[in-house]
């Protein structure tokens, strides 16, 4: 099998999620809390959240020579409780085993598919040659896929 991996940044809407101290920056004295300052452009990444993996699951997927059915354990950022069970139907992942965190863990960003994917491997339903995607997006919009088989050396 061979890896496939997409990524795409679309910076129409760079404002959408902010983490910063009120009236100052991210990194000035104070309790960094998440605003928009585009609530529009905010709404319009959430509604194409689904569309962007979508784009990406499908082509790090075609780049590794593999059908949706043929994954055996999908990894999702974790923004909101919804979007694993959304994608992964409209991805076509039925048959992928997955993992939810979001419950327990609220939203942690960056740091949400590391979990699921210690998490899943610590209850063993991630396994050694085992199909992995991995998708995620983040705000402005990026998103990115990708396809690896699970305990395989990085080359």
């Amino acid at each position: 099998m061979a890896n496939g991996s997409s990524q795409h940044t679309n910076g129409s809407h760079p404002r959408t999620l902010i983490a910063s101290v009120p009236g100052g920056r991210w990194f000035d004295e104070g309790r960094a809390v998440l605003h928009s300052a585009d609530p529009s452009g905010a709404r319009q990444v959430f509604l194409k959240t689904i569309d962007f993996a979508i784009d990406v699951v499908g082509h790090a997927l075609r780049e590794a020579h593999l059908a949706p059915a043929e994954i055996d354990f999908f990894a999702v950022h974790q923004g909101t409780p919804w979007l694993r069970p959304v994608a992964q139907d409209m991805l076509g992942l039925a048959n992928a085993r997955s993992l939810d965190t979001f419950e327990t863990t609220g939203y942690l960003f960056a740091a949400s598919i590391p979990l699921v994917l210690e998490t899943a491997q610590r209850r063993g339903l991630v396994a050694r040659g085992d199909r992995v995607v991995m998708y995620g997006g983040g705000v402005g919009a990026t998103y990115g896929a990708i396809v690896v088989r699970w305990g395989d050396p990085v080359a």
